[in-house]
């Protein structure tokens, strides 16, 4: 048996196409590039953590936007816009119930069910190999892994 790889290549494969003969194998290069990725992979939800735990808080009698903001640790900002995402939602209210009264945040019947469901969920780490084709200049990667849509 002969050392040359490429002399084996060509016996091993010598009649892989019926009717055809391979008579050598060369050595050829591929341009292609291989990247390894690891990334957080979060499931699709209609509610942000920051928006599912405000539910959560409310849900337990916090009341007032200064103790949410409290209770949470998010700066004015941040609470802000979990509460504008939840008014908008018509999960909450938030108004004065007589006139001079403080307002107050009133969980509405669809924010008390998004409440009880609300579970904030952690990512989950995953690899990836990725393959540049750069003759083709597409991203192709191994069956079952990645669409290839998900990076052009």
């Amino acid at each position: 048996m002969t050392r040359d790889i490429f002399a084996q290549a060509a016996a091993r494969h010598a009649h892989a196409l019926p009717g055809h003969i391979l008579l050598a194998a060369v050595p050829c290069a591929i341009p292609s590039s291989v990247l390894t990725v690891d990334v957080l992979v979060e499931r699709a939800e209609s509610l942000e953590a920051a928006q599912k735990y405000t539910l959560r808080a409310m849900l337990y009698g916090i009341d007032t936007v200064e103790d949410l903001q409290m209770f949470l640790g998010l700066d004015f900002g941040d609470t802000a816009r979990a509460l504008e995402a939840l008014l908008n939602a018509e999960y909450i209210d938030y108004r004065a119930e007589a006139e001079g009264d403080v307002r107050r945040l009133q969980l509405l019947p669809a924010g008390q069910d998004a409440a009880r469901d609300a579970q904030v969920h952690r990512p989950k780490a995953t690899t990836y190999q990725i393959v540049y084709d750069r003759l083709t200049e597409k991203v192709t990667t191994c069956p079952g892994r990645i669409r290839p849509a998900c990076f052009s």
